[in-house]
């Protein structure tokens, strides 16, 4: 049985506690707030470390102090609490966390799984106390905590942080340029890391890194206090191409203690005399070159002022208005001509001094790299022989559109999140008509989605149907995903093909058949690993169906 009591946040206050038998040498969590800020922490000493804090010199005015305990709690369980109320709070937006994120961490140790209901009554227990306002699941569905920079790391991002400090470090001091590329495929948690490296690096230039140290290397404070000695006051910005997650991500940050929407811009911004020590780019592999593109004007005068002839790229712009430059790419994401493809990146990163990171581990999909490597397989046929074991994963093969509809309705009201998702396979005649449908399916008429920005978030989402450009980064809990008539079996030829004449994404067509092939793959690979908890598959070609059926 969790135990929760408050106290007022003062010396008067200290008598108070030393009546309770967890306030000295026992593990407790405590939470210091006023109506609108608040701090997360934990102590073998309740008494001694508020009287630290008091003693402490700080703008924010705490009223109260609430402390969290059981009689079962050890030091790791207290660590493990604080991170998951740390990670819960900054997205409940209750209070205004001022946590850094240095000290998050995320170990296991004996009986971790029985003390999690610990972590969730006390939760509860939050809630009655008016110290929270939304529950765990509504958090868990948010942007704010999906991208939350209070997320504890796994090993292999810790490693590749480890690895970005270092050339930071390293090329911040020497003053020469330099380019480090983390590769990772969908759902390896790129964003993620992006998020956690910009507000460790904002409060490291803002003097503001406050946390108690993990044995780990990466957390302990000597490393960070070298760290911030090497790099002193950054310019730091993040580049995000997609509109839709670009908007998702301010958001975010206008949500969490230190950053602001402000550090987030579009390709385009990078006009303005601005010079960055560091720029860092997610989704990288949307960056644009100039072809298909809707705006030729302005992205000539972009490269014009710049310097850069008409071969000039987006990721050029990026290393023309700063000194190093942090890029998260997949280059199986790519999706439309107009992005900068493989080849044309790679020359690109070649010119210049680079280091190489992999993320490989698959943190979106429960079915795990099995389930990712398998889709891929199966799409670009190099799949040999049906897999069925992908754990808990709900991988499901539909018939009837009708029945996937009704599941993905079902589900969403079950977990949230759950929305259906399909090639560009029909026209969007609703843009210019309001009133107009866009996709039929067995009858039965739909709409492409009616908000280009933050749909998967909006109203009536679950009775839309959103195209790649909307839901490409996003996590859903299950992806009902629809194969068009763009893509088909061809039984003579005995492998898939795309038919150009059902593609209808105007910026998205080209006359090279292969890479026009090459893009509806992966829109269809990108779609099916959206699914956190599942993915339900309807396909529209007979013959896809058919030959999809023994693999699915």
């Amino acid at each position: 049985m969790i135990t929760i009591k408050e106290f007022e946040y003062s010396v008067n206050a200290l008598k108070d506690m030393e009546r309770s038998w967890y306030a000295k040498n026992w593990p407790v969590v405590y939470i210091m707030h006023n109506d609108t800020d608040a701090y997360v922490g934990e102590t073998l000493d309740g008494i001694r470390r508020t009287k630290q804090h008091l003693d402490e010199e700080t703008d924010t005015d705490y009223k109260l102090i609430c402390m969290l305990t059981n009689k079962d709690f050890n030091k790791s369980v207290v660590l493990d609490m604080e991170s998951f109320l740390i990670k819960y709070m900054s997205a409940d937006q209750k209070y205004r966390l001022h946590n850094g994120n240095a000290g998050v961490v995320n170990h296991n140790y004996f009986n971790r799984e029985i003390y999690q209901d610990d972590f969730r009554e006390a939760w509860s227990k939050l809630l009655d106390l008016g110290l929270a306002d939304k529950t765990l699941e509504a958090i868990e569905n948010s942007d704010l905590f999906k991208y939350s920079p209070y997320k504890a790391l796994t090993e292999e991002q810790k490693d590749a942080l480890y690895r970005i400090m270092n050339a930071i470090k390293k090329h911040n001091v020497s003053g020469n340029q330099n380019l480090i590329v983390v590769n990772g495929e969908a759902g390896t948690g790129k964003t993620i890391l992006a998020v956690y490296l910009i507000k460790l690096l904002k409060e490291i230039t803002d003097q503001k890194l406050s946390f108690y140290p993990d044995e780990d290397g990466i957390d302990g404070m000597d490393y960070l206090n070298a760290f911030a000695k090497k790099i002193g006051n950054m310019k730091v910005g993040f580049v995000v191409p997609m509109q839709s997650l670009r908007e998702s991500l301010k958001g975010v940050f206008s949500g969490v203690d230190g950053l602001s929407p402000d550090m987030i811009i579009k390709p385009t911004d990078l006009e303005d005399d601005v010079y960055y020590d560091l720029l860092v780019v997610d989704e990288a592999h949307r960056l644009h070159r100039r072809k298909n593109l809707a705006q030729y004007p302005l992205f000539d005068n972009v490269n014009k002022k710049l310097g850069l002839d008409e071969n000039g790229t987006e990721l050029d712009w990026v290393i023309k208005r700063s000194r190093m430059q942090l890029i998260f790419y997949d280059s199986a994401q790519s999706v439309r001509p107009s992005d900068i493809d493989r080849t044309q990146f790679q020359t690109i990163v070649d010119q210049h001094q680079c280091e190489q990171i992999e993320l490989k581990s698959q943190l979106r999909c429960k079915g795990g790299n099995d389930y990712v490597e398998y889709v891929k397989n199966v799409l670009e046929g190099m799949a040999r022989k049906r897999q069925d074991n992908f754990g808990n994963y709900d991988l499901r093969f539909f018939d009837n559109p009708d029945e996937l509809v009704v599941e993905i309705q079902k589900k969403d009201k079950e977990y949230g999140l759950c929305r259906m998702v399909a090639g560009y396979a029909w026209e969007w005649k609703s843009k210019a008509d309001k009133n107009a449908y866009d996709i039929t399916l067995n009858g039965k008429d739909y709409r492409w989605n009616t908000k280009a920005v933050d749909w998967i978030n909006s109203d009536n989402a679950v009775n839309e149907i959103g195209c790649i450009h909307t839901v490409q980064g996003y996590d859903l809990n299950i992806a009902g995903v629809i194969f068009g008539e763009d893509i088909y079996y061809d039984k003579d030829d005995d492998c898939i093909k795309i038919n150009s004449s059902k593609y209808y994404d105007s910026l998205g067509k080209t006359k090279d058949a292969d890479k026009l092939k090459e893009y509806i793959v992966h829109i269809y690979e990108t779609l099916m690993t959206r699914g956190i908890q599942g993915t339900y598959v309807y396909v529209c070609d007979p013959a896809l169906r058919e030959y999809l059926r023994k693999y699915f």
